[in-house]
């Protein structure tokens, strides 16, 4: 059948809505008709170039939710008319890592979906008799697409379809690393640099944890506002903390944090997150994105002396069966995900959206579909 979606046809490229061919769902399949997805640092990066993993063309968008609208042979756990978030992560339930309750890094579609193909190692999306490649396993800039079942969160919730579709992608992520990654205590100091949707989760996580401290650096003043309201209990922006960001904080709190998050994606800051935490137990999370040619460089006495760096996908929730305690946080009024949407687009300026990620202020944009 024929659908309209957003289409990067190589790196740099301006992307644009065309009209393409997507496969009706094949055994194990659904598709799904797409309600909203944000557009987040991810695409951006992809777009510019700078991962030399990249596979073009393809359909961007990985932050989608919408309704189940045909399922192939096979398929259980959802059916037509259900509200889905498709997963960047898969939770098939199966697998070592799905069985072994230590990572949620099911390994059900690693094979495939690094290539940008489905299970049985094809697309299901065409341009004028051309393959498109599958974007992280979902290509939500489109009005359908199709993912495997094991791919696929049915979410039983009536909340606006823009919001879902952050809550469930960044916003989870930021909270997830706070609740499953670091597992802040009550009392512990955290600092969080970067106030985007995923940094806000890590701040609003980590106040219902128990922190005692909360700081988050942040260049934008409206960001920095916003994150007072989420819980943070001290707001800088980098200037404020000079030539030596980790020396600066370690100064304010005596020693350095206990935990550290690093959600901008830039390897300077990634290394002032090591290197503020305090030595012997201080922690800290890389939930930033980077070109596959950039490196932290880190002394390693920072490890001698105790300190333990690790990073997370979707942070560590796995999605199938986790993500109804998030809903129902959301349900209680815990996590306010409205004031996180900057604004939001049709599908027809995505391509602007797309653009205008840059800008300091934005937190995130939202293409409604």
């Amino acid at each position: 059948m024929k659908t309209q979606a957003v289409v990067a046809i190589s790196p740099r490229s301006t992307p644009q809505v065309r009209e393409v061919d997507i496969d009706e769902p094949g055994s194990g399949e659904l598709m799904v008709e797409v309600c909203a997805c944000g557009v987040g640092p991810a695409d951006r990066l992809t777009l510019s170039g700078r991962d030399p993993d990249a596979l073009f063309p393809f359909v961007p968008g990985h932050e989608a939710v919408g309704r189940v609208v045909a399922i192939g042979a096979g398929v259980e756990s959802v059916t037509r008319g259900d509200i889905v978030i498709p997963l960047v992560v898969p939770e098939c339930g199966r697998c070592e890592y799905c069985q072994s309750r230590r990572s949620n890094l099911c390994q059900a579609l690693r094979a495939t979906q690094g290539r940008g193909v489905m299970p049985g190692g094809r697309t299901r999306l065409g341009l004028e008799g051309q393959p498109l490649f599958h974007y992280m396993g979902v290509s939500g800039l489109a009005r359908h697409l199709v993912i495997p079942e094991v791919a696929a969160a049915r979410v039983a919730c009536d909340a606006p379809f823009p919001e879902l579709a952050v809550l469930c992608g960044p916003v989870v992520t930021g909270m997830g690393a706070v609740f499953n990654v670091a597992r802040v205590e009550p009392g512990e100091s955290v600092v969080v640099f970067g106030l985007g949707p995923i940094g806000l989760g890590v701040v609003r996580a980590s106040l219902l944890a128990g922190a005692g401290r909360i700081i988050a650096v942040e260049p934008s003043a409206v960001k920095r506002d916003l994150g007072r309201r989420f819980g943070a209990t001290e707001l800088k922006s980098p200037s404020e903390l000079g030539s030596s960001p980790a020396a600066a904080l370690i100064e304010l709190t005596g020693g350095g944090v206990d935990v550290a998050f690093e959600c901008v994606g830039d390897p300077t800051v990634m290394r002032s997150a090591v290197e503020c935490t305090r030595k012997g137990w201080g922690r800290t999370v890389i939930l930033g994105v980077v070109g596959v040619a950039e490196t932290l460089e880190i002394h390693p006495a920072h490890f001698v002396l105790g300190r333990r760096v690790t990073g997370c996908a979707y942070g560590g929730v796995r999605g199938r069966s986790e993500l109804p305690r998030y809903l129902e946080l959301y349900r209680k009024g815990m996590i306010p995900i409205a004031p996180m949407i900057t604004s939001c687009a049709s599908l027809a300026e995505a391509g602007a959206i797309l653009a205008r990620e840059d800008e300091a202020d934005v937190i995130r944009n939202v293409v409604t579909i």
